[in-house]
């Protein structure tokens, strides 16, 4: 437990050092105000011991301004703190998020295919959320309570030293007192999170199957599992609420106390005339700041169990998955073979390919074969360099896997999976997917090539129509194909896909066949795992998985 602690605040810490300077700042924001109330205690004590009792009206409406006036200042500078402090603290959110999504980009892609999407989205979005919460409390409200509360403290005990210990003793008693109640927020905390993580995955997977459940007339299921989400989000939160309202009132009660314990025995010092009017009033106002700091470290709590579930949540999430190996420095020209030798691929425990050897030629469609469930996709993989080989090795023009530069050379590799995600957006920008170096022409050549004109044509908005979210109102075939033009924007070097054909009618099969790989450009590699027999027609090399080996031309698998 501790090394997991350890973990996850040393990770917040390592973000947040980069502004350790400004987080200073912050920390230190109270002085100006610490001064004023300073000045305020000072002039509040000789206007009741000295300038009343002499009659001065003059010095009183002095006095009075200028306590007016130093209130005013603690006003401007509190709002001048905020102004420059929330974008700070923004920002070193903002860089929190980009770490976290920096860190999921750089995993294993396994991990990342295995990975909770819905839950990742959850924690990446709110829980990140909360950890600004957290600072925001810790820098804008617990660190610059803790001077002006020793400095005040300091102040009560050379005004009256017994008194001071009395209320000391009797905050911490009080303090004590409520202790199960902060147990029991950090309890609601969890329950809460917890509850708000199932609404947020529930509600993300009821509207993504509307249109199916519509169209099975299954809406009730849906509904039922909502209910049950909402109902147990609006329980923890009742919970939540009640039990920071107990602790809330607790501590009213115990600065009640404190307070009327003042009162009564600074009262009886005065009237005794053991103590001043002047020095009973600055005990107060002392009291009062020592309180007030003392309530912005309380208030501080909740966002800390907050702050710190989210940071375990967030911990939890980042664990899940292991970086990639380091890339090489070494650029694969394309100009050369790609080379599968010998190798073993599987998943956990289980193996999936065995002693497979391919060797992938520049310029050719090399067409891997074989039954569904048999590994082809991933041998696509294994050339992609997404996952890595058990036994054997993976070369790039003979160099080896772990010396090529991979992003470099995925960055000119087009890849269609069987599954292409379609998000909400507009035709062109899903053909994009986030690419800003795509020319007009390479994507008007991508839209001839996919055969999306159609799709294009019978839009409303043609490329500026928005597609609904994971390309519903579409049909298979043309979420293929849109897939496809994204594969193809980029004019890659290497076009790896993936049961291209699939959902394809055959007018619409022929012109992809004749379009994508016929008409290729002059050097372009494809690479494509198929059931179709005319792609593997028109392959210039047909590789059978179940064989480990590569047919001749003429050869028809039988696994196919």
């Amino acid at each position: 437990m501790n090394k997991q602690l350890k973990e996850r605040w040393t990770w917040l810490l390592r973000q947040l050092w980069p502004r350790r300077g400004a987080l200073l700042l912050m920390a230190l924001s109270s002085l100006p105000a610490l001064c004023a109330n300073l000045a305020i205690l000072t002039l509040m004590r000789r206007l009741f011991d000295r300038v009343i009792p002499a009659g001065d009206s003059d010095a009183v409406i002095l006095v009075g301004v200028s306590l007016f006036g130093l209130w005013v200042a603690n006003a401007l500078v509190a709002v001048l703190v905020v102004l420059w402090s929330a974008p700070v603290l923004r920002d070193i959110t903002r860089n929190v998020r980009m770490a976290l999504l920096a860190e999921l980009c750089h995993w294993r892609w396994a991990d990342l295919a295995a990975v909770d999407s819905g839950r990742a989205e959850a924690r990446v979005v709110y829980e990140t959320e909360q950890v600004e919460q957290l600072l925001q409390s810790v820098f804008l409200h617990a660190l610059p309570a803790l001077l002006p509360l020793f400095v005040f403290l300091g102040v009560m005990i050379w005004l009256s030293p017994a008194l001071t210990a009395i209320v000391v003793v009797l905050a911490l008693a009080t303090r004590v007192l409520g202790l199960p109640f902060t147990l029991s927020l950090r309890k609601a905390t969890l329950a809460f999170r917890d509850a708000f993580e199932r609404y947020h995955l529930v509600t993300r997977r009821v509207v993504a199957l509307l249109p199916t459940s519509v169209a099975q007339a299954s809406e009730t299921t849906g509904l039922q599992k909502f209910d049950g989400a909402t109902t147990d989000l609006a329980r923890t939160s009742v919970r939540l609420s009640i039990v920071g309202s107990q602790l809330a009132q607790s501590n009213a009660v115990g600065n009640a106390a404190v307070a009327t314990t003042i009162l009564i025995l600074g009262g009886l010092a005065v009237a005794t005339q053991e103590s001043s009017l002047g020095s009973f009033a600055a005990f107060l106002l002392a009291a009062n700041q020592a309180n007030a700091a003392s309530a912005a470290l309380q208030r501080a709590l909740p966002a800390g169990l907050a702050g710190d579930e989210a940071l375990t949540r967030l911990a939890a999430l980042r664990r899940e998955g292991s970086p990639r190996p380091a890339s090489g420095a070494i650029a694969h020209d394309f100009a050369s073979s790609i080379c599968v030798e010998r190798a073993d691929v599987g998943y956990g425990t289980t193996t999936v390919l065995q002693h497979q050897t391919l060797v992938v030629e520049p310029g050719s469609v090399t067409v891997i074969v074989g039954p569904n469930g048999k590994g082809k996709t991933s041998l696509l993989l294994l050339l992609l360099g997404l996952i890595e080989p058990i036994r054997g090795a993976v070369t790039y023009g003979g160099v080896a896997r772990d010396r090529i530069d991979m992003e470099q050379f995925r960055r000119r590799v087009g890849y269609l999976p069987q599954s292409p995600f379609l998000f909400f957006g507009t035709i062109a920008e899903n053909i994009l997917a986030g690419r800003a170096d795509v020319s007009e022409d390479a994507m008007a050549q991508a839209v001839r090539a996919a055969v999306l004109e159609p799709v294009i044509e019978a839009a409303p908005e043609g490329m500026q129509t928005y597609l609904a979210d994971h390309g519903h109102r579409l049909s298979g075939s043309e979420r293929q194909r849109v897939a496809l033009g994204r594969a193809l924007a980029s004019q890659p070097n290497l076009l790896i896909l993936d049961e291209p054909t699939n959902h394809v009618d055959e007018a619409t099969r022929r012109l992809l066949i004749d379009r994508v790989i016929r008409q290729r450009p002059a050097g372009q590699t494809i690479l494509v795992a198929t059931h179709d027999p005319e792609i593997i027609a028109v392959g210039t090399h047909v590789y059978d998985v179940t064989l480990g080996r590569m047919l001749p031309n003429s050869t028809q698998p039988a696994s196919v």
